[in-house]
């Protein structure tokens, strides 16, 4: 199989793993969720459920990209030894 499928296939694999998972999940997520804590691990600020998950899919879909954009390309450069 082609290097550039390879990795084409593990970001869109990894990409529906992602927005199943949120899919799963959204329902049981609290309305409020922490989203910085202090050395002492406790909360300093939180976030409405709707933001978290927005800003969920927008790193996802960055990562995504990411790995369409250079991951197919650094695995075509990897020599292939038998």
């Amino acid at each position: 199989m082609d290097s550039k499928r390879v990795g084409l296939l593990f970001s869109i694999i990894l990409l529906f793993a992602c927005i199943l998972n949120m899919i799963v999940t959204c329902q049981i997520l609290p309305d409020r969720i922490a989203v910085q804590f202090d050395l002492d691990n406790n909360p300093t600020s939180w976030q409405h459920k709707s933001g978290f998950i927005k800003l969920y899919l927008g790193i996802l879909l960055g990562l995504n990209t990411l790995l369409l954009g250079i991951l197919p390309n650094f695995l075509s450069k990897i020599p292939i030894h038998s």
